[in-house]
Parts: structure tokens; sequence; C-alpha cells
């Protein structure tokens, strides 16, 4: 089946970075014919808007896929965040089915092929790895003396759950 099921992931990486590589990587080699050696770390914060789990179209073209990589890059570079979705054919793709694209298109382009389309997954809306225990701390700040009681925590946990998409564990130097 190729590389359409396996993900780029890295534990060095966060990611919204891993995403961004990617985007970079691919809308070069759209360009050029060729995957770049290297490209500069950006660090983008996760999306702003709550992404779509379920895509609302199975596949695209290749073309399709390198264009969704360029919009990837545009909006990395205006608004300085992971995109909550990309638009293809008037149908929006989630931030991390655009990850499992732009993952399994990497990963061909790096081995020479070059499938006419891609399937586009169904992805969690945030990773999940620490959600559980990161809501509980967040939902606990409603308890400090300086809230009210009756706060609502929901968007304070929406925000947190979508920049679960910058973690990354830390390392000793």
């Amino acid at each position: 089946m190729g590389s359409e099921q396996r993900a780029v992931i890295h534990d060095r990486f966060s990611p919204a970075e891993l995403f961004a590589g990617l985007a970079f990587a691919i809308r070069e080699h759209a360009g050029t014919g060729r995957l770049p050696a290297q490209v500069d770390r950006a660090s983008p914060l996760g999306p702003l808007l709550m992404p779509l789990e379920d895509p609302e179209i199975d596949r695209v073209s290749r073309e399709q896929a390198f264009g969704l990589a360029g919009d990837a890059v545009r909006f990395l570079s205006t608004e300085g965040s992971l995109p909550p979705w990309l638009v293809v054919d008037s149908a929006r793709i989630g931030t991390g089915s655009l990850l499992a694209l732009f993952s399994g298109m990497f990963l061909d382009l790096a081995a020479g092929e070059a499938p006419e389309s891609y399937q586009v997954m169904a992805f969690e809306a945030w990773p999940r790895e620490h959600d559980g225990e990161i809501v509980r701390r967040v939902e606990s700040y409603k308890d400090w003396p300086v809230h009210r009681r009756d706060l609502d925590m929901r968007r304070i946990v929406e925000f947190t759950r979508l920049q679960l998409w910058t973690l990354k564990p830390a390392f000793e130097r």
C-alpha cells in the first residue's frame, strides 16, 4: 500500500514543526523536482480554530497535494500558526489529515515514487498523547482564588488542546 499509512515523526520536533518542515519540503519539490537537503526549522503555533477530523474529500491528485503544501506554506508564513484546514475543490481537509497526507507524500517523494493520487484520511483534531493530564491541570486553575467560581473553562481547554500541536519532549543538552 505504499507510505500512505506511515507518518514522518521525530522525537525532537513538535507535530507543528514537522507539519511545517514537510510542507516546505514538498513545496520545494513541486518547484524544483527535488526534495531539499534541509529546510529551516519553523515553530508555528497550533491552529487557532478546531480542525476537522473527517476530511470532506477522500482523495486528492498529486498536483492538488502539491497545491495544498503551497497553501500550507503561505498560511504558515502569514499567520504563524497551523491552518485549521485547507480547501481543495471546495472540500476542507483538517490539520491532522494534512499532516498524514504530507507525511505519506514526503516518504513517497524521498523514495522516488509519485502516485497519481493520495488518500485523505480522518485524523484527530489535536495530538492526544498527554491530553488528559494537561487538560486536568488547566481545569484545576478554575479553583484558584483569583478566579470567579463560575468561570467556564471550556474555551481555555479548547485553546490548550489546539496548542498541543506545539509540544515536544525536552532533552538535556
